[in-house]
């Protein structure tokens, strides 16, 4: 939840999946992140990360500035 708290706060348009709803979360997951598994995964771009990381998040909204 603090992900998309983070992400509403600076007013960024995202797409929020909860993993419930998929048909298989654990392949899903690890399709996106090459095997790494956990949540939440963010992707931005070509780049993802495992886990909620805001300076991470910045980094790669301000190169889209």
């Amino acid at each position: 939840m603090q992900a998309k708290e983070f992400l509403s706060r600076k007013q960024v348009a995202f797409e929020y999946i909860e993993t419930s709803t998929l048909a298989n979360p654990v392949e899903t997951i690890r399709a996106v992140t090459g095997g790494a598994l956990g949540t939440p995964v963010m992707v931005i771009d070509d780049d993802f990360i495992v886990g909620f990381d805001p300076a991470w998040i910045d980094a790669r909204l301000d190169s889209h500035g």
